[in-house]
Order: structure tokens, then C-alpha cells, then sequence
């Protein structure tokens, strides 16, 4: 900071003519570069994300949360799973939520941010940051169950309500940014908050003190970053995409359509497995048994959430069909003819 000032005032005179060259423009030089060293250092040893305990039990403190009516935390959850920051959560509407026609997936339509104070609706920075963003199906379903609790209004002016609108005094409100991360801040006291410092030396003799357990940054976007590489498995094209960053490889900058339905599809798969580990559970899996002339599907379900889960059989002959299902939170079925050879 020294050497800066010091430098401008150098500047400074060498513009009047009082001096031919800036003595401190090596020094100031060395500087930066020492504090740019000293920051990518600092960057690899902090700590950025939720060790698999404490992402567990920060799932668990949200859900008791909820399951407790405190509908502010669906805020939160949706910020663990999915990385966006506060003002893009706040600021999505119902009518953001896209539900596939073709494949059995749904996904946000990232166009705006709202003010930390919740007044003021703005565009997002770059063109990167318009996303569109898949929901993995328990989430989804979260969504959907909590949009039933809301207050009874038409189906014409609820599109246009907030996805986060609450309760407050008989009256509804619009959750803010600000009050969003205060409750993140609530949940992220589940790791370790404790100083962890470590010397580290950038001279002779000379030593500055970094505390790991400090980021500055964005916490549960970093902490999204390493789940959804480490666990959901997400190729680095599509982890850039789901970031909002500048792709890097020609090949996921050109070639692929992140936005299409398929991508979608195989995304919201993809951050399914990041749930699998939240339930502590398997993902689901559809298991057939066979016999002669029978066939029979069997659909497990990891969780009492609910799933969204589909399936198509090809149906031979007059043999009549068969649907059963069970479940202790109760579960809807619905059947229908895609095709049929008489309609060919």
C-alpha cells in the first residue's frame, strides 16, 4: 500500500520533470507480483468446501428446517444444490421453472438477479451468467410440494410470484439476498469455524499469517464446485456451464448445446448422484425379473422425498397389465398410450 502511494507521488514528478525515472517502479513491481504469489497460495490451502459429514449434516439441519414449516430454507437448499448466489435464488419466479416435453426433467431459467435489499430487479454481467439450469429430480420435487403450501391464489398471478415468497404477518413477502445469506451463514456453522492459522513465509525471515478456515470468497459456490466435480462426476465444460464461466475447450464452447432438452436430461442425472450422497442412500435403481410369459418392474425409491419417476413398457398380445404401488407418504399414478399399433 506504501510503495503504491509512494509511486504515484514518483509518477508524479517524473511527469513535472523532476526526476527522469520512477525508483520505485521495480519495487512496486516486485510487490504485486509477491501479493499475487501470495494470493494463489492462499487460495490453494484455505478451506472452500463441506467435508461429506458436514454436507450431510448441513442437509439434515435445512430439511428439519423445513419439515418444521420454514419455508426460507428451500432458499438455502436450493443454493447447496445448485451453487447460484443469493441474488440469482431470490430473484427466480415459478414461470422460471421449465418442465421438459419430451424427457422427464425440468430445469430454472437463469435471466435476472434481485438487490440485496429486494427492491430492485437487474440483468445479469455477462452472457455466460444466461443459464439454463437443471433441477435433479429431488429437488424438483421439494419445489413442487412446497409451491402447494403456499397461500391459495390463482394459478394467473401466482406465475408471476416469487419462487421464495413467504408468509409474514397474514402478508407475502419476497425473501431478500441479505436475509438469504444470513440463514447460509446459520447453516455453514456446521464445519469447523474455528481459526486454523498457518504461517507462511514470503522472505527472509519474513512470514504472513493465513487462517484455512477464512474464505473470502463465495463459499457455496466453491463448495459446489468440488461436489459436483468429486461426486456428481460433471465434465469440466459442463461444470463451467453450470458455474457461468468462459468454457475453455473448443469442443464445449462450439460443439455442445448445454441448453437443449437432452443435456438437460443428462445433467440433472448427473447432480443426482450429489443427492444420492445427501439421502445417504443408493440412487434409484429399476431392477426387471423375468419368468415365461410374465414380466415384472420393480422401482425402488431411496427416500420418503418424493421422485418423479417414469417408465414405458412395450405390451405384446391381450394380456391385461398390472399397476401396484406403495408407499407410507402416499404416491399418485398416472398411465397413458404412447403408441399403439392400431393408431400406425
Amino acid at each position: 500500500h506504501y510503495y503504491t502511494i509512494l509511486s504515484i507521488a514518483m509518477e508524479k514528478a517524473v511527469q513535472y520533470g523532476y526526476c527522469a525515472k520512477n525508483p520505485l517502479e521495480d519495487a512496486l513491481r516486485q510487490e504485486k507480483l509477491r501479493r499475487k504469489l501470495f494470493a494463489q497460495v492462499r487460495k490453494q490451502l484455505v478451506k472452500k468446501h463441506l467435508s461429506k459429514p458436514e454436507l450431510i449434516a448441513a442437509y439434515a439441519k435445512i430439511v428439519h428446517h423445513l419439515e418444521g414449516g420454514n419455508l426460507e430454507y428451500l432458499g438455502v437448499l436450493i443454493r447447496l444444490l445448485t451453487g447460484l448466489e443469493s441474488t440469482i435464488v431470490c430473484a427466480l419466479c415459478w414461470k422460471d421453472i421449465i418442465i421438459g416435453t419430451n424427457m422427464d426433467v425440468a430445469w430454472l431459467v437463469i435471466t435476472k438477479q434481485l438487490s440485496t435489499n429486494g427492491k430492485e430487479t437487474f440483468g445479469l454481467s455477462d452472457i455466460e451468467d444466461y443459464i439454463l439450469f437443471p433441477l435433479p429430480a429431488g429437488l424438483h420435487s421439494i419445489i413442487e410440494y412446497y409451491r402447494t403450501l403456499l397461500p391459495s391464489i390463482s394459478e394467473e398471478n401466482r406465475i408471476l410470484d416469487s419462487l421464495l415468497s413467504i408468509s409474514h404477518n397474514k402478508a407475502e413477502k419476497v425473501l431478500t439476498p441479505s436475509r438469504l445469506n444470513i440463514l447460509t451463514k446459520e447453516i455453514l456453522k456446521v464445519y469447523n469455524v474455528e481459526d486454523n492459522i498457518f504461517n507462511l513465509a514470503t522472505g527472509d525471515n519474513e512470514f504472513k499469517k493465513i487462517n484455512l478456515n477464512k474464505y473470502t470468497g463465495d463459499f457455496i459456490r466453491e463448495n459446489f464446485r468440488y461436489w459436483a466435480t468429486m461426486e456428481a462426476k460433471l465434465l469440466p465444460a459442463e461444470l463451467s456451464y453450470l458455474l457461468r464461466n468462459r468454457i475453455d475447450s473448443t469442443c464445449g464452447r462450439y460443439y455442445c448445446d448445454f441448453q437443449s432438452e437432452v443435456s438437460m436430461a443428462v445433467l440433472a442425472t448427473k447432480l443426482s448422484r450429489l443427492e444420492s450422497l445427501l439421502l445417504q442412500k443408493e440412487a434409484p435403481i429399476t431392477q426387471r425379473e423375468s419368468a415365461e410369459r410374465i414380466r415384472q418392474y420393480k422401482q425402488e425409491i431411496p427416500s420418503s422425498r418424493g421422485y418423479r419417476q417414469s417408465l414405458s413398457i412395450e405390451i405384446t398380445g391381450e394380456s391385461p397389465v398390472e399397476f401396484s404401488a406403495h408407499s407410507p407418504k402416499g404416491i399418485f399414478i398416472d398411465s397413458s398410450t404412447v403408441f399403439s399399433k392400431e393408431e400406425a
